[in-house]
């Protein structure tokens, strides 16, 4: 399995440097829209990656500035933040785009578990931790399993499994499945929907391991 995941290192790192550089025509264009509204074109947060550390994920920005000044004590939207452009780059998943820079970087991966935010650790059990043994993906098993309609603690299970069964198999077919989700634009939130499928940050502290 290691060695599965060292060979498959080298071949994302190679994918995503020539996805960037077929893309760049698109990128720019995208990048020239959204930068229309006076704001920053990327937007960057801090996520959990290999092993829990922290690195900064980068996606194009597709609400307004400040957009978490509008976040209420549930962390759900208490205003409309999608901007028009952000609207079509979600919607066509074009958002994610930049994280093939994540990618080269040695960040992330082309599959596995998506990357979380540091706020989630805490809850987290020691099972679900186990999620951190391979680089975080920009598309993975819980993604094609119901994407953003799917519970914390179901795609913790999901991203576990994943880890334990990986293979050249199984990441064709979340390729395909990725393909297929993103031309029908299944399950993708408008904005956060945490009352929906946060069932992990209203648990227990879990002991810190």
């Amino acid at each position: 399995m290691r060695l599965y995941f060292r060979l498959r290192y080298i071949l994302d790192t190679l994918c995503a440097a020539l996805a960037l550089i077929a893309l760049s025509p698109v990128l720019l264009i995208v990048a020239v829209f959204i930068k229309t509204d006076g704001g920053p074109v990327f937007f960057r947060q801090a996520r959990l990656g290999l092993g829990g550390a922290e690195f900064s994920v980068f996606k194009f920005r597709s609400m307004i500035v400040d957009a978490d000044k509008y976040l209420n004590e549930k962390g759900e939207a208490s205003r409309p933040r999608i901007t028009r452009v952000g609207q079509f780059i979600r919607k066509t998943s074009i958002d994610e785009l930049p994280q093939f820079i994540n990618v080269v970087l040695g960040d992330m991966a082309l599959i596995g578990p998506r990357p979380i935010l540091p706020r989630m650790l805490p809850f987290m059990t020691r099972q679900e931790k186990e999620r951190f043994q391979v680089r975080p993906g920009l598309s993975g098993f819980a993604q094609v399993s119901g994407r953003n309609s799917v519970k914390w603690s179901k795609r913790f299970e999901y991203d576990v499994t994943y880890v334990k069964t990986a293979g050249i198999r199984l990441d064709a077919w979340i390729v395909y499945k990725t393909l297929m989700t993103v031309i029908l634009r299944k399950d993708i939130a408008d904005d956060r929907n945490a009352s929906q499928v946060d069932d992990v940050t209203n648990r227990p502290l879990q002991d810190s391991q």
